[in-house]
């Protein structure tokens, strides 16, 4: 456990020193610069997709050439073929990697080969187009250097605006006024809740007792208005048989 905390610790030390590049946006001579280094990173993750998919189809190809020969310490394991390739990258390892003592010159051969093809293929292929897509990255932002690191300047001061601890930590710990007074005003709307759900039922209510005594006035009209006229008809029958 102490040695995980030691890790771990080494690593928050690292992320806490890039913490700074959070305000450097605010300024413009190192604005540009971030923005640049934040779209270089992106630029990289894309092309992760190729870089992962060659290294790890060498990776497990010369691991399968050379397991069968367990003295051969380099690449006798995943693990191992994954440091050699990888320090391969940066000019770290050597060619005696692939060299076999005991005879079997075939498949000395073709770790050559896969070994010098793998270095072209990353060295001089990959590399060099991930070079060409941070430039083109970089002198996309270089063109609109000042747009940009308005806007970057915006979205900074705008994260500022927004609803959140009115103390740093770890002072934010200890009750503001503000966060008091929030507080209460969360806990009168939840007391309120009930009330307004009461008035909303009786408001309901009334507008039903509303609708149906409009309709029993229209139902009462409507008979008011036959009555009278079937009175009308009878007097009128009347009256004309009295004339007969």
């Amino acid at each position: 456990p102490q040695l995980i905390s030691e890790g771990l610790y080494a690593i928050a030390v690292v992320l806490s020193f890039s913490r700074i590049a959070y305000i450097l946006p605010a300024n413009e001579s190192f604005g540009p610069l971030q923005i640049s280094l934040g779209r270089t990173v992106k630029d990289i993750f894309k092309f992760m997709v190729i870089f992962i998919m060659v290294f790890v189809a060498f990776m497990i190809g010369m691991f399968n050439l050379y397991s069968y020969y367990q003295r051969l310490y380099i690449f006798n394991c995943i693990f191992e073929s994954f440091k050699t390739l990888f320090w391969a990258i940066f000019g770290l390892s050597e060619v005696k990697s692939v060299v076999i003592n005991n005879g079997h010159k075939l498949i000395e051969n073709i770790g050559y080969v896969l070994y010098g093809v793998y270095n072209v293929t990353m060295v001089i292929v990959l590399l060099n187009m991930l070079i060409t897509m941070i430039n083109n990255s970089i002198q996309e932002i270089e063109d609109d250097a000042a747009v940009e690191w308005k806007f970057a300047r915006a979205k900074l001061w705008f994260a500022y605006f927004e609803e959140g601890g009115t103390l740093p930590v770890p002072f934010n710990l200890i009750p503001s006024p503000k966060s008091v007074i929030s507080l209460a005003m969360k806990l009168k709307q939840l007391l309120l809740i009930p009330l307004h759900r009461h008035k909303e039922g009786l408001k309901e209510d009334t507008e039903l007792n509303e609708v149906r005594w409009r309709e029993w006035l229209k139902m009462h009209l409507i008979h008011e208005r036959e009555y009278e006229v079937n009175e009308g008809a009878m007097l009128f029958q009347t009256r004309l048989c009295a004339v007969n």
